[in-house]
């Protein structure tokens, strides 16, 4: 993996119940980030968070959008399972190239295209416990404040992503 540019995000101190809409919100921005200028016209499009307060783009693509919601997914499940006592894990994210190998018989095997990473995108996630009352209303009013925080943490993360991405296009293919 030589010459591949690298951005680790700033960490998202998140709530479990929070973390899937916030990588997805992440996933999708940057997907569309680096798909303008592709090989077909891309029609972003605004779409508002279901969980958080902030509005993101996402691609027209169907096999992208279940991609990063298979991927989305599959991260936060890390936290109700395995990860649930570390309580922090990082998604990763890489862009690459194909290039033909040339013809062997170890193709059979490794396969005849190579994969040359150019850029990755790193997340780190810790989860933020949320605190329980016995007072219901107490609950509701922990809740939303950690959706909030989520929501700030979460448009950090977008603006991040696009500011990275808007200024470092020359390592591109």
């Amino acid at each position: 993996m030589l010459n591949v540019e690298e951005f680790v995000c700033p960490e998202l101190h998140v709530a479990t119940c929070h973390v899937k809409e916030a990588m997805r919100t992440v996933l999708h921005t940057l997907v569309v980030c680096r798909s303008i200028g592709g090989h077909r016209p891309l029609e972003p499009r605004p779409v508002s968070s279901e969980v958080l307060d902030l509005t993101y783009m996402k691609t027209d693509e169907p096999e992208f959008e279940q991609e990063v919601e298979t991927r989305a997914r599959e991260f936060s499940e890390l936290f109700e399972g395995n990860l649930a006592n570390t309580g922090r894990a990082q998604l990763v994210l890489s862009f690459y190239t194909t290039k033909s190998r040339k013809q062997s018989i170890w193709n059979i095997l490794v396969g005849s295209d190579e994969k040359i990473v150019f850029e990755q995108w790193r997340f780190p996630v810790v989860i933020q416990p949320m605190r329980r009352w016995p007072n219901p209303a107490d609950n509701l009013r922990e809740e939303a404040n950690s959706q909030v925080l989520a929501s700030q943490q979460t448009q950090q993360a977008l603006q991040f992503i696009i500011g990275k991405a808007n200024t470092k296009v020359d390592h591109l293919p």
